[in-house]
């Protein structure tokens, strides 16, 4: 009986697995395609293959959807890039190689990117919640690399949640004017951020630039 109900529970699983796969895709063709407002949500469950109530049952609405996705791409892009980074690199280089990272991300979809920040920008209270929790704790992976600069001697002292949130800020801002246009290409956004981050650490610095 414990194996037929575990048998039973484990497709139960993979179903659930194998439709929210599909409501992913389906959204992130849709949305990139004609936009996240244009795009319905009888239109996303027929292009995933289910109902509309069973769409409701994994997203109670647009937005929840959307932040899925984005929260998805975005944790999985963390994931390779501090995986990849090396504690050894000045600040600077660091700091620019994980946001750079998040660049390639956003990339490698266009259209798709430039809906999560229309929408991200402007998200009601509970949204605004979820999305603050999430980018929470990617603040506290800068400010473990700011302060293991500030324990090696490349750093002054420096509150290091706001040098956090000051650079978090110059890539946000970069990377506003680069999908909306102002900047044009990556390796644009790339030099200016580049660029504003050595304004921003110049202060900082416990001795010369690096």
């Amino acid at each position: 009986m414990l194996s037929i109900a575990a048998a039973t529970e484990g497709r139960r699983t993979q179903n659930k697995a194998a439709k929210l796969a599909k409501i992913e895709r389906a959204a992130r063709r849709l949305f990139a395609k004609q936009g996240f407002h244009a795009t319905t949500t009888r239109e996303l469950a027929a292009a995933a293959g289910i109902g509309t109530g069973t769409l409701f049952l994994y997203f109670p609405g647009k937005r929840d959807l959307l932040i899925h996705l984005f929260k998805q791409d975005i944790a999985a892009a963390e994931g390779v890039i501090f995986a990849g980074l090396d504690p050894a690199l000045p600040l600077r280089t660091a700091l620019l190689y994980v946001f750079d990272g998040l660049y390639g991300c956003y990339e490698r979809d266009l259209p798709l990117a430039r809906v999560f920040i229309q929408e991200l920008l402007f998200l009601d209270a509970a949204h605004r919640r979820d999305v603050a929790s999430f980018t929470a704790d990617f603040l506290q992976r800068l400010v473990g690399l700011i302060e293991a600069a500030r324990a090696r001697g490349e750093l002054g002292a420096v509150d290091a949640p706001q040098l956090a949130y000051a650079a978090f800020g110059l890539y946000c801002f970069t990377l506003i004017n680069w999908l909306g246009g102002l900047l044009p290409s990556r390796d644009a956004a790339r030099l200016q951020l580049r660029a504003s981050l050595v304004l921003l650490l110049s202060g900082h610095l416990a001795r010369g630039p690096r």
